[in-house]
């Protein structure tokens, strides 16, 4: 090899060291994406599962991964569980394509802060027993049963029971077969010979 190309080797690998290391230098300043959910109550502390998973009480703030659909629960003692629904739709930078750049490449930092407000809750109010007298009649209607007037003992009725359709008895379990004799010779052989 001549002093000049082994000058220029010299050269092409201080240049790749050196990008090599702007680059491992560089990458934790290159963009991300953060992206937060906030929860509030009123009355505050109230336990908040996200899609079933306890993430803390309110006031609650949270990182999140994905956007789409998410799922809300909050519960406190003397108060009414709340269930809701919630969907976080992608900004412009998070399309597929454009994410790549904006997660790994891109020099600043996006933020998504995305705060689904505060959520009343409502205090819990435990039913009446004309209430419950109520539902369980509704219940009984809708299920075909009810009370005779004179014995005050529940009836079924307009309940269609499908015809038998075999006379011979069912039989709960059956009794094992016993087990063939070992051979003869003590070879054992397949059962289907």
């Amino acid at each position: 090899m001549t002093h000049l190309q082994n000058r220029k080797m010299s050269k092409s690998i201080s240049r790749a060291a050196c990008l090599a290391l702007c680059i491992t230098i560089s990458a934790p300043l290159l963009g991300c994406v953060e992206r937060t959910i906030s929860i509030n109550s009123e009355p505050d502390n109230a336990l908040v599962i996200l899609n079933d998973q306890e993430i803390g009480r309110t006031p609650v703030k949270v990182d999140f991964t994905w956007y789409g659909d998410y799922d809300i629960i909050i519960r406190k003692q003397g108060y009414q569980t709340l269930q809701t629904n919630r969907r976080i739709k992608a900004p412009w930078y998070q399309y597929p394509g454009i994410d790549l750049f904006t997660e790994c490449f891109s020099p600043i930092t996006y933020r998504d802060d995305r705060d689904f407000g505060t959520f009343q809750l409502e205090k819990f109010q435990p039913a009446t027993k004309q209430a419950l007298i109520q539902n369980a009649e509704e219940l009984r209607a809708r299920a075909g049963v009810t009370t005779t007037a004179a014995s005050g003992e529940p009836t079924i009725e307009n309940i269609e029971t499908p015809p038998a359709t075999s006379s011979a008895p069912i039989q709960a379990n059956p009794a094992p077969r016993p087990s063939p004799p070992p051979p003869a010779d003590g070879v054992m052989r397949p059962v289907n010979e």
